[in-house]
């Protein structure tokens, strides 16, 4: 899981404060211990709502985590090139700090991922989208 963020850790609502990033890394944690090993890539642009270095570890769990400081104005491309460069796992998903996701969302059948409804084979990729936390979010699975 590779995602480019900015100060999405405690976001201002209405509703009060959104943990939001701390939301995706608990469910991506959660998904890890039902269905197996994830790596999580963050390319984080200096946050300073809740520092990453505060909690990420802790909440990741047992999840293999990179946390990359990234430099310059945020950039999701820019943070997502480098995410992917870290990466080491044989499929990559480009993910969004508000997404959240449970074992449910995911259904290995031989190489193939399913994800709401969409497969995404060996060397090709699927585009979907889903409305998490108040934000329209998109995903972007390569295999290969």
């Amino acid at each position: 899981m590779c995602v480019a963020l900015k100060n999405r850790s405690r976001v201002p609502s209405e509703a009060g404060i959104l943990e939001l990033f701390p939301n995706c890394v608990r469910a991506l944690a959660r998904l890890h211990e039902a269905v197996g090993p994830i790596e999580l890539v963050v390319a984080d642009f200096d946050s300073d709502d809740w520092p990453l270095a505060e909690w990420l570890e802790e909440e990741a769990g047992a999840m293999t985590v990179h946390h990359l400081e990234t430099d310059g104005p945020f950039s999701r491309g820019r943070g997502m090139n480098a995410a992917v460069e870290v990466a080491r796992s044989s499929q990559i998903l480009i993910y969004d700090a508000d997404m959240r996701m449970d074992e449910t969302a995911f259904i290995t059948e031989g190489k193939a991922m399913r994800i709401n409804g969409n497969i995404a084979h060996n060397g090709e990729a699927t585009l979907g989208q889903t409305c998490i936390d108040l934000s329209l979010v998109s995903f972007l699975i390569i295999q290969g």
